[in-house]
């Protein structure tokens, strides 16, 4: 049930993204004056999409450390 989740997930952004760079690229297409600004706003907009994944993932990480030392603290107890 979690990876359909966690793939759920993914694909609702893969689609969001494609939606938001189809849109853009339709937009400088039709609006061929302001092509560059076009492309500009979708390279900042990807760059805020893939920034806060990074970011994401690398607090996720950290709280997965943290637990996984938890999890050690417990098991050493346990033993003794």
């Amino acid at each position: 049930m979690k990876e359909r989740i966690k793939e759920f997930c993914l694909m609702g952004f893969l689609i969001c993204f494609m939606l938001f760079t189809a849109i853009c690229d339709g937009s400088g297409w039709i609006l061929s004056r302001y092509r560059y600004l076009v492309v500009q706003i979708w390279y900042q907009g990807s760059v805020m999409i893939w920034l806060s994944m990074a970011v994401t993932a690398v607090y996720f990480r950290i709280n997965f450390q943290k637990l996984m030392v938890l999890q050690n603290k417990i098991d050493l107890q346990r033993r003794h």
